[in-house]
């Protein structure tokens, strides 16, 4: 049976990739070049992060592994890719044990529940084994480049398999907690939200301090550095497990398969309690209050906002970046001084630049851009809707009205976002007066830009069959295509703004990215609310 409910899964996974309503002749052909276009997404997205990956892992082996420093490279990684699982997989496995559409069809048949809670964890585990080796084997793959042991190449590798086991396990017994708190609680969004923050920035700052740690013990004999460092709590514990230490290893494999065998016995026990009960809910008296008549766009935008603050899945994953682009400009902020004593070596490194204050003044609307866009909260919006699609296309509206309101929660939460970073920065780095319009408006219009993209996307490649929202707003290919190709756009406007800012000059070089940003965002514009408001009529959940 559990390898039955395995096998549904991922079948389900990849029939809905490659699937296209329709029984036209080239729907066949169709359906494989979409699942190719999809798998090559995949590939190049992987990509990436594997290089990046391997860039820091060479910066970080270079330093580290001439002096005998092995078991701090491992840890440091190894670290980090437990965190990352860890935090990134919370609210992906309460979604998928807890919130699946089909939990009521599965109990209502013979099967039991500890074989559904494995073959909803599975699927989670197979995601973060692909994370796991994206930051992890570059990282391998340069140790070994580097000239390091035969003995920690084969320890990392076998220590690369438990660290998804453990991570799963963790974020699985956090997920059910919440579940459980959630359930009594009348806005557990919001607090699913808040812990989900709480982790995040607990993760942030205790890995910086654990970055200046490993600063002192660079600075430090290596033997006194090895010495101390493995003494470092979990982090030697990892560390010296991949140099295939014995008692550590042994230790890790306890912690990973302890961990595991707890969360499933303890969720599989209480699964049916959590999945069926409704303890939080509560029979609302009826009050008569004054009803205020709103314009159907107005009706639908308060519907999507109130719809997005109302999923911590939704939220945390489409609209994480809010919180980094806040975090940016306080971080530019307590550094006011490292940012502006450092003027002086631009010129250095870019030897055509002559005004760095300018340039740099310059380059921070992109800077901004580039965070903002890590935002994709309209590219889901239509998507959402579901099997209940039919509810809002038999209502006389418009396909301009309606995808014109999924375009809102994007834009009411970015602006305010947007406004503030532009201010903390402005006030950090004390740009020319002519370039703080540009500071303050081209991010503005970058919302736009991006709220219209991902509008765009989600209307051309929709994904109404799903089991729980993670698998639209995280796993689907028009969640990669938004986030990555806004990320992109991001990246390469401030590449083409410090390009511009040389070859002409500063001020230009901003008026030119706003102007350009005007024009992309009125042909988004007209794509979205033209012929794709007009296929509106024509889609089917």
């Amino acid at each position: 049976m559990i390898k039955r409910l395995i096998s549904i899964k991922l079948i389900s996974f990849i029939s809905s990739v490659g699937k296209k309503r329709g029984k036209s002749l080239s729907a066949a052909s169709y359906s494989k070049a979409k699942l190719a276009g999809y798998i090559a997404l995949y590939l190049f997205v992987l990509a990436t992060f594997a290089s990046l990956s391997a860039m820091i892992a060479y910066t970080v082996g270079s330093l580290f592994v001439p002096m005998g420093f092995d078991s701090l490279y491992f840890g440091l990684f190894m670290t980090a890719a437990l965190s990352i699982i860890f935090i990134l997989s919370i609210f992906e496995t309460k979604s998928e044990l807890f919130e699946c559409k089909d939990n009521d069809l599965l109990l209502s048949m013979p099967i039991k529940p500890r074989h559904i809670v494995i073959s909803r964890i599975f699927t989670v585990l197979i995601y973060n084994y692909v994370e796991c080796a994206v930051i992890m084997l570059p990282a391998i793959v340069v140790y070994g480049l580097l000239g390091g042991s035969v003995q920690g190449i084969v320890g990392s590798v076998l220590v690369m398999l438990l660290i998804p086991l453990l991570a799963t396990s963790l974020s699985a017994g956090v997920g059910y907690l919440v579940a459980l708190v959630s359930k009594k609680l009348k806005r557990n969004s919001l607090f699913t939200t808040a812990i989900s923050l709480a982790f995040l920035l607990a993760y942030f700052f205790g890995y910086q301090s654990l970055l200046d740690g490993v600063d002192s013990l660079a600075e430090m004999s290596p033997e006194m550095a090895l010495a101390l460092a493995e003494n470092l709590g979990f982090f030697g514990i990892i560390g010296s497990a991949a140099l295939l230490k014995a008692i550590p290893f042994v230790i890790l494999v306890i912690l990973s398969v302890g961990a595991a065998a707890i969360a499933y016995f303890v969720i599989s026990s209480n699964y049916i309690s959590i999945v069926t009960g409704n303890k939080g809910a509560s029979h609302a008296a009826y009050k008569a209050k004054k009803l205020n008549s709103k314009t159907p766009f107005a009706a639908l935008a308060l519907k999507e906002i109130r719809g997005f603050i109302s999923s911590s899945a939704y939220m945390l994953n489409a609209g994480l970046g809010l919180v980094f682009c806040v975090m940016v400009g306080v971080l530019a902020l307590i550094n006011k001084n490292e940012l502006l004593s450092a003027l002086p070596i631009i010129p250095l490194i870019f030897t055509d630049v002559t005004d760095p204050h300018a340039f740099l003044s310059a380059i921070v609307p992109s800077a901004i851009i580039t965070v903002l866009s890590m935002n994709f909260i309209s590219s889901a919006a239509l998507s959402l809707e579901g099997k209940r699609l039919w509810v809002i296309k038999s209502m006389p509206l418009s396909g301009r009205v309606v995808l014109g309101a999924k375009l809102m929660p994007h834009i009411i939460v970015s602006l305010p976002v947007s406004l503030i970073t532009s201010v903390l920065f402005v006030i950090a780095l004390e740009p020319p007066v002519i370039f703080i319009p540009f500071i303050v408006i081209t991010p503005i219009i970058g919302v736009i830009f991006f709220a219209l993209f991902g509008g765009v996307v989600g209307a051309l490649m929709p994904k109404f069959d799903y089991e729980n929202q993670v698998q639209v707003i995280k796993q689907s290919a028009l969640s990669f295509v938004a986030m990555f190709g806004s990320m992109i756009f991001g990246l390469g406007s401030v590449a083409l703004c410090a390009v511009l800012s040389m070859v002409l000059s500063p001020v230009l070089a901003s008026l030119l990215l706003l102007l350009a940003l005007i024009v992309l965002c009125a042909l988004l514009a007209y794509i979205l609310f033209g012929c794709l408001a007009k296929k509106y009529d024509r889609i089917e959940a």
